[in-house]
């Protein structure tokens, strides 16, 4: 997932492939939604900083735009 700030880009490293994937395959719109969703916990601190939950969390989020249009 590309963020254009670089500090995101760090804490966004550990960002599975897959998970990538899924994201990439919502539209453009909801994939931009979800980036936002990210920085925006990013910067208020509260993103996850282990290696699986970032992951987890952007399926989460998937998963609940998913819940919404279907």
């Amino acid at each position: 997932m590309e963020v254009v700030h670089p500090n995101f880009l760090i804490q966004l490293n550990s960002i599975k492939k897959d998970v990538l994937q899924m994201v990439n395959q919502l539209p453009v719109e909801v994939n931009i939604e979800v980036a936002d969703k990210i920085c925006a916990e990013i910067k208020s601190g509260n993103w996850p900083k282990n290696k699986t939950k970032p992951n987890d969390t952007i399926k989460a989020m998937i998963r609940n735009y998913k819940g919404l249009v279907s």
